[in-house]
C-alpha cells in the first residue's frame, strides 16, 4: 500500500543501500515509515480475517469500554 510512494523495490529494515547512494535523509526516514506501515497494515488485515468468536468478543468489549470511558469523561453542561 505505502511501498511505492517515494521509492521502488522491496525494503527491509536493514536495507542500507541508500546510505551509499546519497539518498536524502528524509527519503530514508520515509522509506522506513512505509515499511513499518505496510507490515502493520498487512498484520492487521490478516488478523482481522482470521479472528475467532472469542477474539471478536474481546474487540467488542474493548470498543464498548473505550466508548464508556469517553462518555464518562465528556464535559457536562
Amino acid at each position: 500500500m505505502f511501498n511505492n510512494i517515494l521509492r521502488e523495490g522491496p525494503v527491509t529494515p536493514f536495507n542500507l543501500d541508500g546510505i551509499h547512494k546519497g539518498e536524502p535523509m528524509l527519503q530514508k526516514f520515509w522509506t522506513q515509515i512505509c515499511f513499518y506501515a505496510d507490515f502493520y497494515y498487512d498484520f492487521a488485515i490478516k488478523s482481522w480475517n482470521n479472528i475467532t468468536p472469542s477474539q471478536y468478543a474481546v474487540v467488542l468489549l474493548g470498543v464498548g469500554w473505550f466508548g464508556w470511558i469517553m462518555l464518562k469523561s465528556a464535559s457536562r453542561k
